[in-house]
């Protein structure tokens, strides 16, 4: 498919070059780099589109990736639904609620078949709630101007104009206790909602591991892809036709796309899953947090696929491409590894959300927790896409020099240079 593709572009607007598989340096007339004179037929954008259809057609086609996509799919639906079904009940334990009541709320309480404790006052049930006596307390709707409680949103909580009674929690009212009233009040904390840590670090290990997983899969198949090209001359075949810039862009843009895609199914699933086992609550809560994490995740992916693939133009054998490529994969790597343990270090995180390769994973946490100001990811977008852009110019800066050069490793600073 990869010979085939590329001689068609290759014949289509190339003719006239005559035999491009010498080993010289110098690319066909018209310089790779500025993508114009006589023989360029193609326009860059018609090349960028032929190059990433091409890589991507060749990635989609691959049992390889096939398999790995799907199963990577199945055990993320699967994860979300068993603990759907089994982490609630192993987090939930067996034992009854406990409910704080007054005079006016106990019959309300005794008719669900609840274990109440009544109290003289609204004060004392809220302190019964506070020191972990009760789960939750019932009381009148009233009370809630007397005591300090908050919504789910965090925001102070106001008195319900429907009146009825109320339950209140420490940071969220008791499910049980909720789910046996048979008439559903409105719930209130006690303490201003934040974040579980749990949820936080399990959505820091889950934004590293996506990010680590797709950069190392999708950038070290633009690097294989780069060597091979390079091995087979193919390369030479498609700069009869466009300019080395045209390819690079081509495969940053196909291997960024299907990244993206991969992403969004997995959202897609994830959703679905949450949906389908009761828990369509927690995707409201970490929504904007993905949506900033798909946001910036492509441009993350864009900054290490360009130096990927300028990097791999220095080498001409796939068995230089690790060597050659091992400085990025610790850069890809340190992120991953801090995401284990930086949730809980609000410095570190604030740091990582604004360094380049870590802001994908550390910013969107942020937003979760509710830490980041609502400027603060559009700065960590700003910063990202102007390291974007300098790594699109470094990454093909390198490409245009390096890639018609066979045989030792070609040095940086040369490629560099030109």
């Amino acid at each position: 498919m990869t010979s085939t593709t590329s001689g068609n572009a290759a014949t289509g607007a190339g003719a006239g070059h005559g035999d491009a598989s010498g080993a010289s340096p110098q690319p066909p007339s018209g310089g790779p780099g500025t993508g114009s004179g006589p023989s360029r037929a193609i326009s860059f954008w018609e090349g960028v589109k032929l190059v990433a259809k091409r890589d991507m057609l060749m990635q989609v086609r691959s049992r390889a990736f096939q398999v790995s996509f799907i199963l990577t799919l199945v055990l993320v639906g699967g994860g979300i639904i068993a603990f759907g079904i089994f982490g609630q009940q192993s987090f939930g334990g067996d034992d009854a609620p406990t409910v704080a009541v007054t005079e006016e709320t106990a019959p309300i309480v005794a008719d669900a078949g609840l274990e109440a404790t009544e109290f003289s006052s609204v004060q004392d049930a809220v302190a019964a709630v506070e020191s972990g006596e009760a789960d939750s307390a019932v009381l009148p709707a009233t009370s809630i101007g007397e005591i300090e409680a908050y919504n789910s949103d965090g925001t102070p909580a106001e008195t319900p104009s429907g009146g009825g009674f109320v339950i209140v929690g420490l940071e969220e009212p008791s499910s049980g206790v909720t789910s046996a009233l048979t008439i559903t009040p409105e719930g209130f904390a006690l303490e201003q909602p934040t974040a579980p840590s749990g949820l936080v670090y399990l959505l820091t290990v889950f934004f590293g591991i996506m990010f680590f997983m797709s950069a190392i899969t999708y950038c070290s198949t633009i690097a294989q892809s780069v060597v091979e090209e390079k091995q087979t001359r193919i390369v030479e075949l498609l700069l009869a036709t466009v300019s080395p810039r045209t390819i690079m862009a081509g495969k940053v843009l196909g291997n960024s796309l299907l990244a993206l895609a991969q992403v969004a199914a997995i959202g897609l699933v994830s959703v679905l899953a949450l949906a389908a086992t009761g828990q369509a609550a927690l995707f409201t809560m970490v929504g904007p947090a993905i949506v900033w994490f798909a946001v910036l995740f492509v441009v993350g992916f864009v900054l290490l696929a360009a130096l990927y693939a300028g990097v791999a133009a220095t080498v001409s054998r796939q068995e230089d491409v690790g060597t050659a490529t091992t400085p990025l994969m610790f850069v890809i790597m340190i992120p991953y590894i801090l995401s284990f343990f930086a949730s809980e270090n609000p410095v570190l995180m604030t740091v990582m959300s604004y360094v380049p390769f870590s802001a994908p994973i550390a910013m969107p946490v942020r937003v979760f927790t509710g830490d980041a100001m609502w400027w603060e990811p559009v700065a960590s977008l700003v910063l990202l896409v102007l390291a974007a852009a300098v790594a699109i110019w470094i990454g093909s800066k390198i490409y245009e020099n390096a890639v018609l050069r066979t045989g030792g490793r070609v040095k940086l600073s040369e490629a560099l240079r030109g």
